[in-house]
């Protein structure tokens, strides 16, 4: 059951009850401040419901520029893990910039312990994300 938190042109929060995690939903292309900004308001909504899953859905997220996936390599991710995120699936981008973008800061994310996994569809992802077994059988073949 999905409860939405927050709704603008360029990010959707819902909190997903029953699995205890927070649904994101990227469009467009966001301007830096703005991007930093919405990035905050996911920290408040982890801290808030103390969900310790972010299903990132990017498929219509645009361009990141650079000093952005900086900055969330470097401030955002270990924010996420120090207010308890342990486990992080994303829906990459259709866009073949933002896709190397992803997987650049997936790559630099300044994290210890929080599991950063990418997938092609929103099924998957959710799959890993809620499904203990599923996630032994999906590191089994990658």
């Amino acid at each position: 059951m999905l409860s939405l938190l927050f709704e603008n042109k360029h990010l959707t929060i819902a909190h997903h009850k029953t699995d205890q995690y927070l649904l994101l939903a990227w469009k467009g292309f966001i301007p830096s401040t703005e991007f930093r900004s919405l990035a905050c308001e996911i920290i408040k909504a982890v801290e808030k419901y103390k969900v310790k899953k972010i299903l990132s859905d990017n498929t219509e997220w645009k361009i990141i520029s650079p000093n952005d996936y900086s900055w969330a390599a470097s401030y955002w991710f270990p924010k996420a893990e120090e207010s308890g995120i342990e486990e992080m699936a994303t829906v990459l981008s259709r866009d073949t910039f933002n896709r190397l973008a992803e997987r650049t800061v997936q790559g630099l994310a300044d994290v210890s312990n929080m599991q950063i996994k990418n997938f092609e569809s929103l099924q998957e992802a959710t799959a890993w994300l809620t499904d203990k077994r599923t996630k032994t059988i999906l590191e089994k073949t990658n």
